[in-house]
């Protein structure tokens, strides 16, 4: 009898902060909702990047409209771009690729900058 009070005791003691929301402060609230957010992976601001929520599939889909596979393949020489070039393909290499997929970005922000959005004419 006497372990199971203890058990509640401990229970309230323990989990009061869950069960009693009256008796926590703000900052506990605000922390436990950091601490939330950041264990369920939502995405966090990010107004300096600006990659931020634009997926690779995106990116790739972007530069082929603009380039073509010859035209990554002579800017980006991976092999995913010269040999049997597909965004499937590409996707896998670059998501395993840390380097590669670092250049892919990098083109992909040159060709915003410079205003390339032009579709070019591919035969492939």
């Amino acid at each position: 009898m006497n372990s199971k009070i203890h058990n509640c005791e401990f229970r309230q003691r323990s989990f009061g902060i869950f069960s009693d929301r009256t008796s926590v402060s703000s900052y506990k609230l605000l922390f436990l909702l950091i601490l939330t957010m950041e264990e369920s992976g939502l995405p966090k601001q990010q107004p300096n990047n600006p990659l931020h929520g634009i997926t690779l599939k995106v990116i790739l889909e972007h530069l082929y409209e603009v380039y073509g596979w010859d035209g990554l393949a002579q800017r980006i020489q991976i092999r995913c771009f010269t040999h049997d070039p597909s965004i499937s393909s590409s996707l896998k290499f670059l998501r395993k690729t840390e380097w590669a997929r670092k250049k892919v970005e990098e083109l992909y922000l040159y060709s915003l900058r410079a205003g390339k959005t032009n579709k070019i004419n591919r035969h492939k």
